[in-house]
């Protein structure tokens, strides 16, 4: 490594179990219906449980889920619903941990009738059971949703009854983090993952180059965590992204520009880099 680069690391750390735990059960006991619940209650609650065109509707949003499209991402459909005939699409696809999954849709036709799009994964070792993660909210044309596991995913658009329209759905997959580097000029060496010491061990970070006193910068909106000095990763700053279980760890500063419990936006600039001459 030649002078007057410099060396971060960036990576990620899952929160404690017990944290996620909690969440999950706190989640599950005081869950709301999603969209596309609270509407089948409200139909069931107007006594139209008994009714075909009820059953018709129930019956495709199974059906929609027991034998969904398969795709790949980035994916685009041009398709139309009609009043007469309710239906569902599903659509079964591949996300990776780390990506953000991008869902924008384009309606014709719909004027104040509501449609409702509904995210779910594919449990492991199942093919037809599934969590649900996140739906389309109401008056919204676009969602995003960051993947913290590899797996099968599950995308399903039903619109309310006695409704036609037509849509364009885009689907799309990007980084979840931004680049924590604010310069044009840069590499990235040494992956996440790549072996260390003859393979007894595993890279567990990215390490990014370009000349000494590039800012750092936040790959995402969130908190600083913690501020401080270590023996291995000298200057250290930890950013705690919002709504998400892991935590960004930037190590071999030359200055730390943040405090601990300082709220930040995507692009904030948290620290310099520090020079380090290493030997090849």
């Amino acid at each position: 490594m030649k002078p007057g680069i410099f060396h971060l690391i960036v990576f990620a750390i899952l929160s404690s179990s017990l944290s996620s735990c909690n969440e999950k059960i706190s989640s599950a006991l005081f869950k709301k219906p999603s969209p596309h619940e609270a509407y089948e209650q409200k139909l069931r609650a107007a006594g139209l449980s008994g009714s075909t065109l009820y059953q018709k509707w129930v019956n495709a949003a199974e059906r929609s889920m027991k034998q969904p499209m398969k795709i790949s991402i980035p994916y685009l459909e041009k398709a139309y619903f009609t009043s007469e005939n309710p239906e569902a699409t599903g659509f079964l696809f591949e996300a990776k941990n780390g990506e953000q999954l991008q869902v924008n849709i384009t309606l014709q036709g719909l004027d104040s009738a509501r449609f409702f799009i509904d995210l779910f994964k594919v449990l492991p070792d199942t093919s037809s059971a599934y969590e649900y993660l996140q739906s389309l909210k109401d008056g919204d044309t676009s969602l995003t949703y960051n993947i913290e596991e590899n797996g099968n995913y599950l995308l399903r658009i039903q619109p309310e009854l006695l409704v036609t329209f037509s849509y364009e759905l885009q689907l799309r997959a990007g980084p979840s983090l931004a680049n924590p580097v604010a310069a044009a000029k840069q590499s990235i060496s040494s992956l996440f993952g790549d072996g260390r010491d003859a393979g007894e061990r595993k890279h567990e970070g990215i390490d990014i180059f370009a000349s000494r006193a590039t800012p750092a910068v936040a790959a995402a909106k969130g908190t600083i965590s913690h501020v401080g000095i270590n023996n291995l990763g000298g200057k250290v700053v930890f950013l705690k992204p919002d709504d998400r279980s892991i935590n960004l760890y930037y190590a071999h500063l030359d200055s730390q520009l943040v405090a601990a419990g300082q709220h930040v936006s995507m692009g904030d600039t948290g620290s310099l880099s520090f020079l380090q001459v290493f030997p090849y």
